[in-house]
């Protein structure tokens, strides 16, 4: 018999998708903190808004760690309620509508509503007032077009950001050619937005492209800015595919000079991204940096450079200083040595270099071991007196800093013995020495 017709049977009815509910911030920490509800206080809850980065990474369930304000009172009247109730302010970026509130040992920018109407690659000329969506409209990308008020409820004046975020999508506001010509920093920031949330997913040659159209425009920035943007993108988990990113689209070119260029040393940054990741260590922007860097004479150029504070240079050289080598297998006494002579955070920085570039399998128990050595460690005190070397008949001036430096240096190579009757030995012996 031939087989029976398959029955007919009606398509099954599918329920539709519920919609993601929009996040509620009514609860949230980074929102009910007292200094965040005081500005809130201050201007009008109606009023103002949270905008921007704080909105953004409390949605990727980062710890949120600066507020932004949007506000629809002009600059003035911003400024005139703040120090009408003693608020410290600052007007550094008035003529763009922005005011610094100090409040609890904290900065909060509070920006009023505003519109570009006249860029120039660095900051455009602006005009005051307007709608949230019109103000929304003047920012960069979708995903830092979403706002908060006082009430943890989230708006989304264009429509588009909430979804881009939920989508992990990076997109212009508008015409991204227009967006780059007002202001060209948006080009390294499209690098680390990118990163943060696509992870190690590289932007397409459509997008590389586009982006190197406009690094000519970096050279209008000041170092200041610049540094400020590249400090955000080295504390990235992906900070090294960023970086070669912006290699690929002639981006670092425009920032560095050939001499440091040329020897950046992305293998070693790579291998130090992968042990902080694998070892939950705090992105560190200035050790990141020096993973980069091929010596330490690079770093002082890129210090004159960007700027850099006279610490920031110092950690720099002496993370890159060149002498003796760190290896996994020092011995206690030895990493005691050089925690004496360098410091911890030289040391930590030296090492964990060093880590990057050793090839050994079995290296992370070594280089954790050392590391968790020198984070417990206390610098000793030579127990050695200006009434002690008197005594030994050493004299007032040069000779009591030599002979001081000479009985150290003997007390080091002798892991810091803390008996004084041979410190006291030492000193006579080399007083006999060199001054008789």
């Amino acid at each position: 018999m031939p087989p029976a017709p398959p029955r007919a049977t009606a398509p099954r009815a599918t329920a539709p998708r519920a919609a993601a509910p929009v996040p509620d911030f009514r609860y949230a920490d980074w929102l009910q903190d007292d200094a965040v509800q005081r500005v809130f206080a201050l201007l009008g809850a109606s009023e103002t808004r949270l905008v921007g980065g704080c909105v953004r990474d409390a949605l990727l369930g980062l710890a949120v760690a600066n507020w932004d304000f949007a506000t629809r009172h002009q600059p003035q009247e911003t400024l005139k309620r703040l120090r009408g109730e003693r608020v410290k302010t600052s007007e550094v970026g008035l003529r763009h509508g922005t005011v610094v509130a100090h409040i609890g040992g904290r900065a909060f920018e509070i920006t009023s509503l505003r519109r570009d109407v006249r860029p120039d690659g660095r900051h455009s000329a602006v005009q005051f007032g307007g709608t949230w969506k019109s103000d929304a409209a003047r920012r960069d990308f979708t995903v830092n077009a979403l706002y908060v008020s006082a009430d943890g409820k989230l708006h989304d004046p264009l429509g588009t950001g909430l979804a881009d975020m939920r989508a992990r999508r990076l997109r212009f506001i508008g015409s991204p050619s227009e967006r780059l010509k007002e202001d060209y920093l948006r080009v390294l920031r499209f690098f680390r937005m990118h990163y943060l949330l696509r992870g190690e997913r590289a932007p397409s040659r459509a997008e590389l492209k586009a982006l190197e159209a406009h690094a000519p425009g970096l050279a209008q920035l000041s170092p200041e800015r610049v540094r400020a943007e590249i400090w955000k993108l080295l504390a990235l988990p992906h900070f090294v595919d960023a970086l070669e990113a912006m290699q690929t689209a002639q981006i670092l070119a425009q920032l560095l000079p050939p001499s440091v260029l040329g020897g950046l040393n992305f293998a070693r940054a790579r291998e130090l991204e992968a042990i902080g990741q694998a070892q939950f260590f705090a992105p560190d922007p200035l050790l990141h940096l020096a993973a980069l860097l091929p010596h330490a004479e690079a770093a002082a150029q890129l210090g004159g450079i960007w700027h850099l504070s006279k610490a920031e240079q110092k950690y720099l050289r002496e993370a890159l200083q060149p002498g003796e080598r760190l290896v996994s297998y020092l011995s206690l006494r030895e990493v005691r040595r050089l925690l004496y002579r360098w410091g911890v955070a030289a040391f930590r920085a030296r090492a964990l270099l060093a880590w990057a570039e050793d090839k050994h399998p079995r290296k992370a128990i070594f280089w954790r071991a050392m590391l968790a050595m020198a984070e417990n460690w206390q610098r000793p005190r030579l127990p050695l007196t200006g009434a002690m070397m008197r005594a030994a008949g050493v004299p007032q001036g040069p000779a009591m800093t030599r002979i001081k430096k000479e009985v150290e240096r003997w007390w080091v190579d002798s892991d810091f013995i803390d008996d004084k009757f041979s410190i006291i030995e030492r000193l006579k012996a080399i007083v006999q020495a060199t001054l008789y």
